[in-house]
């Protein structure tokens, strides 16, 4: 017998010579593995690196049974754990000497001739799909016990075939029975899928079983095979599915067997099968196959930036990466800087995506032939989509159909393998997403549909959603709403429940589809949507989204008979510019607009147009001008009946008041505000007056009533999830609390102001609460914390471009240099603090000061 002795005894190696049953002999292979300190990761590449198969699912079946495992599986194990050739042997020896007492067989296999081997070779450019590579080998393990089938799905070209053979080759040793390889041809030029029947024959004559021997009806040669298969250990390998009618004939029904599949089609009618469906490959893993196939040699003088701009441009799509090398490899003349130049252009990236009897085309050929008329219709109307996901709303109005038809239809394509599907969005409203090269092959098809004239009656119909999200956070009802109802209630219903959450979920595609509309010359369309987006644009405080949409929409207007559309976009920029403290720019957008909007007679938007420039005029201090244009703007919109507009011209009555200490009319204008809110059910800008409310209780001195209305605010602004409304709310409530003394709690409920901000990403809010911070911090006497406050307050300022925030910061920081006697470097900021507030107008309160506060300070000359 042989034993371990020697070196590998005293350092404490297992010894196999010990186990007097299977049980043990197991047990003393974990504690081999545990003394080697390896997890199966490592023992699996160890046997690899050794030229030996040690599958991580199959050590760790063998590791949690009680029967001897197989002993080329014992001898890789003991290899890789670091044991010598002698020990090795001791392994062998004990494995056998326990095995004569074995009451069956290690493998159950039945006598007959050598099993079929009729697995295509592994690609040796295969790369990649290790997640997918070892949930194969974990769902495999349990082939002793059930009945293991598993369907690889994906688009065309994705690599299907290659990882199902890659995970049979690597389990062939457990079938010893056989491994058949069929192709079904469900998708395949010019031929038919291939019958059950004829699957069946194939298969059973692979098993060295003769034609006369066959049943003739399909069901009974089924039954047959199942019962050739069981009690064997067979692997089928049935490629290129077409359907789950073609599949069901073919597989086995006892445990033993493996059956893997792949197809196009999800296959989701089968019982009882592991699914495992592939997307395109990781950048890195693209990368490395266009190397692997174009062989790092003929790459070695090329541009990295340039390999990866390829394999972008083919999507990561193995097959198209795969052409993509081909064509470097067998053209050394050609660089891929030509090859990507080429294949940036839309009009000929699939004719370059072609080599041999390789095509992505001919690919997506086979599944588009396939479907429908109304699904290729979709299909159609998808690759119109101007952004990365979609939900069928889109595609529904831009064919005209129903939305839940446009669903169905989109369903059936991502069955298909044509769209794909994410995540993103409420929760009760499925999107959608579409490859690159699926969307340049669909856009190739001729429908037998204008979706480029549609595309126009389209973006109307989303300008009217946006319009209903907007009139829904205002509390209207308007009768634009039922352009929605026939066919897109779905939608119509999610914006009712949650306007905010919507766009959100739609932003990316709203804002695509305007400067599309522009693009293309609708330009109603155009600007209808790029105004409606304005609300949501300010709620998020998303200044580049609105100013981009703004200005691109205003430029393809430039010289049109859009004069409405123009003024309107104006006064929208105007708003965006006030917003972010420019009011210089503000002041001539609404010059701009104002003449405009008199021709038009368009009251509402007077009344708006001419509520910014009182703001700007009260901004600037002339208080008598801005009075003047608030009332004309308080007349028109009760005029015009528009309860929105009424408010804010009162609001501004109200803060002008509220400068002039006259707090009771301020009062009155707010509870007016209130009351034509509440009269117009528009409880989304309740928050905002009582906000207003409390600000003017505040510079009353009633600071218990200041802080009344602000957690009122609050409240309110929580209810309808105006998160930006409760962040302003929350700060003004801490002003109010360190006004009354208690700075304590107002740094908390600023520091909690300041959390939410950046977790919203709203930079105008943090700058807001980073300065009162500063200020807070000060009066606490931590002038080393108040100033990083500050400062920080002033870059993010700059950031956003809001000129008069930054002005005011900078008069805070002169301050506290102020009065840390730093006189020099308070004159500069003061002076620059002056200087900022005079350029944008406004805040001559702050100017005043900043002006006595200079005034303080020794002649420069002293």
């Amino acid at each position: 017998m042989v034993v371990l002795t020697g070196a590998s005894a005293e350092a404490g190696k297992p010894n196999p010579s010990h186990a007097n049953s299977a049980g043990e002999f197991v047990e003393t292979m974990r504690r081999l593995k545990q003394w080697a300190g390896l997890g199966y990761r490592r023992l699996e590449s160890r046997a690899a690196a050794a030229g030996e198969a040690l599958p991580r699912s199959t050590v760790t079946a063998a590791l949690s049974r009680e029967t001897l495992p197989r002993g080329d599986l014992v001898a890789a194990f003991a290899r890789a754990c670091g044991c010598t050739a002698e020990e090795i042997q001791a392994w062998d020896v004990a494995r056998r000497r326990l095995a004569g007492s074995a009451p069956r067989p290690e493998v159950p296999s039945q006598p007959g001739p050598p099993g079929p081997a009729q697995l295509p070779a592994d690609l040796a450019t295969f790369t990649g799909r290790e997640p997918e590579l070892e949930h194969l080998l974990n769902i495999c393990a349990g082939v002793d016990q059930h009945v293991v089938v598993s369907v690889i799905d994906g688009m065309a070209g994705v690599g299907k075939t290659a990882l199902a053979i890659r995970i049979a080759h690597r389990l062939a040793h457990l079938f010893p029975d056989g491994q058949l390889f069929v192709d079904l041809h469900g998708y395949t030029r010019e031929t038919a899928p291939m019958d059950p029947g004829d699957a069946l024959d194939r298969i059973l004559r692979g098993l060295g079983l003769l034609g006369e021997d066959l049943p003739r009806n399909v069901d009974e040669r089924a039954a047959f095979l199942r019962s050739v298969l069981a009690g064997r250990r067979v692997l089928l390998l049935l490629d290129n599915a077409h359907s789950e009618e073609q599949i069901r004939p073919l597989l086995p029904g006892s445990p033993g067997c493996l059956t893997l599949i792949t197809s196009r089609r999800r296959l989701s009618g089968l019982d009882n099968v592991k699914p495992l469906s592939l997307e395109v490959l990781e950048p890195g893993d693209a990368l490395t196959l266009l190397e692997k196939v174009a062989e790092r040699n003929r790459l070695a003088t090329e541009s990295v930036d340039c390999l990866h701009q390829i394999v972008d441009l083919c999507g990561r799509l193995p097959l198209a990466i795969r052409i993509a090398g081909a064509r470097l490899r067998s053209r050394p003349d050609r660089t891929a800087e030509r090859l990507a130049t080429r294949l940036q252009d839309h009009r000929f990236r699939l004719s370059e995506l072609e080599v041999g009897d390789l095509a992505v085309r001919a690919s997506l050929e086979l599944s588009y032939s396939g479907q429908h008329a109304r699904q290729q219709m979709i299909l159609g109307a998808a690759a119109w989509t101007p952004a990365s996901s979609f939900a069928s709303w889109f595609p529904a109005a831009l064919c005209g159909i129903d939305e839940m038809e446009a669903e169905y239809l989109a369903e059936r394509l991502v069955d298909a393998q044509l769209l794909g599907t994410v995540p993103d969005g409420p929760a009760s409203q499925a999107r959608y997403r579409l490859h690159d090269l699926t969307r340049m092959f669909a856009q190739e098809q001729k429908s037998g549909y204008d979706l480029s004239r549609a595309f126009e009656t389209c973006v109307t119909l989303i300008a009217h959603a946006v319009h209903c999200a907007g009139d829904q956070v205002r509390g209207f009802n308007p009768p634009r709403a039922q352009a929605l109802r026939s066919r897109h209630s779905g939608t119509l219903e999610l914006i009712q429940q949650d306007p905010f959450a919507w766009f959100a979920a739609e932003r990316d595609l709203l804002v695509a589809a305007a400067e599309m509309a522009c693009r293309l010359g609708y330009l109603t369309a155009a600007w209808q949507l790029t105004h409606a987006m304005a609300m949501f644009f300010e709620f998020r405080a998303d200044w580049d989204d609105w100013q981009r949409t703004h200005e691109t929409t205003l430029l393809a207007l430039a010289g049109s008979e859009h004069r409405d559309g123009e003024a309107v976009l104006r006064c929208g920029l105007a708003q965006l510019n006030i917003d972010r403290g420019c009011h210089d720019q503000a002041q001539q957008q609404l010059e701009s607009a104002v003449g405009v909007v008199h021709t038009l007679g368009r009251k509402t938007l007077l009344a708006q147009t001419l509520t910014r420039l009182g703001y700007l005029s009260h901004a600037s201090g002339k208080l008598d001008e801005a009075v003047a244009l608030y009332d004309q703007a308080l007349m028109l919109s009760r005029v015009a009946g528009d309860a929105a507009v009424e408010t804010m011209a009162l609001v501004e009555l109200a803060t002008i008041c509220n400068g002039q200490e006259k707090y009771e009319s301020a009062t009155r204008h707010l509870e007016q505000a209130a009351a034509a809110l509440t009269a117009a059910r528009n409880l989304h800008l309740m928050p905002f007056v009582l906000a207003n409310l409390g600000m003017t209780h505040l510079e009353a001195g009633r600071h218990a009533q200041a802080v009344t209305y602000y957690r009122k605010a609050i409240d309110g602004a929580q209810r309808i999830g105006d998160q930006r409304w409760v962040n302003h709310s929350t700060r003004g409530l801490g002003e109010a609390y360190r006004r009354s003394g208690n700075l304590e709690m107002a740094k908390s409920l600023l520091d909690s102001a300041l959390v939410d901000a950046r977790a919203r990403h709203d930079r105008l809010s943090e700058a807001n609460a980073l300065h009162r911070l500063g200020r807070i911090c000060s009066e606490l006497g931590s002038d080393g914390l108040a100033g990083d406050y500050l400062h920080r307050a002033l870059e993010v300022a700059k950031q956003i471009d809001n000129a008069r925030l930054e002005g005011l910061i900078r008069y805070d920081i002169g301050s506290a240099h102020l009065r840390a006697g730093r006189t020099d470097r308070a004159r500069i900021d003061l002076e620059q603090a002056i200087d900022i507030l005079r350029r944008s107008g406004g805040a001559d309160a702050a100017i005043r000061r900043a002006q006595e506060s200079l005034a303080r300070l020794p002649d420069k000359a002293s």
